[in-house]
């Protein structure tokens, strides 16, 4: 029962845990713009049409573009190089690399900490920019302004270019919200005509239920290009339940094998106190006759179902909590000796038992004393 209980807070805390992005009213759909013969260069002004044009579907709120989506398993790490900062030996400044359209963090709902947003107008014809995490500036730059700083990326895609920082944003999970999260940039896809753009997930926030615009999406994607492999139509609640599965799963055969163990235990307390009843059926008749109530006698059969019951807390609780410890990594957001765990389980466990011992001990209070005398 205590492990079922952990499971399945620790399954209730990870759908409501903060991700750092708003997951409702949002469809994402997969589109791979190689399979439809797109040119590199061309890559800019196509995803410059497709979000002009979805964004005039009814009911959309905004559209945006990225690399991949977060909680789809995807992710992208570059190393970068920033001027002042000399890393340690053996550290390696990686970060998590993203590609993102215009109108990024409003779309998804991230909180812009300083500066602004990725714009239209930023282009392979601006300057070149980027916008970073909050985890970036705690990292790189000890919680200074970092807004005009530069960094270049060590790769071939940015050929050594600087890129000057316009925006902090609210750290978001993308990859598990168990996992800590890692220094993060976003650069805007319409300035890198690059292969790294081919294949992108584009975000669309809508106004109510996001399926209810799978269809006109799907209808107006094959306007701009019927050849334009369409995929992976989802809404993020969806996506992000999907990452959930294994442990959805297991909490769910926690809570069987636990419920399971509860009703053997409800079974084996009755069998138990009913036959002590039976036996002591002679017992019961006396007492009774020397005028103890029915209460009285009631009470005796509970007294000692409870006493049955301490016994096994006794020994339950202890091994409760040393077993809870082998899945502490499996949890989140809960110590393995949670005691509103531990105590809801060892309340469920006393309530069911006493249930299971109300029969004998009723049965036992309506025993006619003469009968009883005659028992053998």
């Amino acid at each position: 029962l205590t492990g079922a209980g952990l499971f399945a807070r620790s399954l209730a805390r990870l759908q409501g845990d903060d991700a750092g992005f708003d997951r409702s009213n949002m469809l994402l759909v997969n589109i791979v713009a190689r399979l439809a013969g797109y040119k590199p260069a061309e890559l800019p002004g196509f995803y410059q049409q497709v979000l002009e044009r979805l964004g005039t579907i009814a009911n959309v709120q905004s559209v945006t573009v990225a690399t991949y989506s977060p909680f789809s398993g995807h992710m992208r790490t570059s190393s970068i190089k920033l001027p002042g900062f000399t890393p340690g030996t053996g550290e390696d400044p990686l970060v998590e690399d993203m590609l993102v359209g215009p109108r990024y963090a409003e779309t998804l709902g991230i909180t812009v900490m300083r500066g602004r947003d990725i714009e239209i107008r930023d282009t392979a014809t601006g300057p070149r920019v980027a916008l970073i995490n909050q985890k970036f500036v705690e990292k790189y730059f000890k919680d200074q302004n970092p807004i005009g700083r530069t960094f270049t990326f060590d790769d071939e895609t940015d050929q050594g270019e600087s890129l000057e920082i316009i925006g902090v944003l609210a750290d978001v999970k993308t990859q598990d919200t168990r996992e800590p999260v890692i220094p993060a940039v976003y650069r805007p896809i319409l300035q890198l005509p690059d292969e790294s753009a081919y294949t992108v997930n584009i975000q669309i926030r809508t106004n109510g239920d996001p399926t209810a615009v799978g269809g006109p999406v799907r209808q107006m994607l094959n306007q701009i290009d019927d050849k334009l492999p369409v995929y992976g139509v989802t809404t993020m609640r969806e996506q992000m339940g999907e990452r959930l599965n294994q442990d959805r799963l297991i909490a769910q055969l926690v809570s069987f094998f636990g419920a399971l163990a509860l009703i053997l235990a409800c079974i084996g307390l009755y069998g138990v106190m009913a036959h002590g009843v039976m036996r002591r059926t002679n017992e019961i008749g006396i007492r009774m006759a020397l005028g103890a109530k029915g209460g009285n006698i009631a009470w005796m059969v509970l007294r000692e179902t409870l006493v049955l019951v301490l016994c096994g807390l006794a020994l339950g609780i202890p091994a409760a909590l040393l077993s809870a410890r082998l899945i502490a990594t499996q949890l989140f957001g809960l110590s393995p000796t949670d005691p509103v765990t531990l105590g809801a389980a060892a309340v469920v466990l006393t309530v069911v038992a006493l249930l299971a011992g109300y029969i004998p001990a009723r049965r036992a209070s309506r025993v006619d004393p003469l009968t009883a005398l005659r028992y053998e």
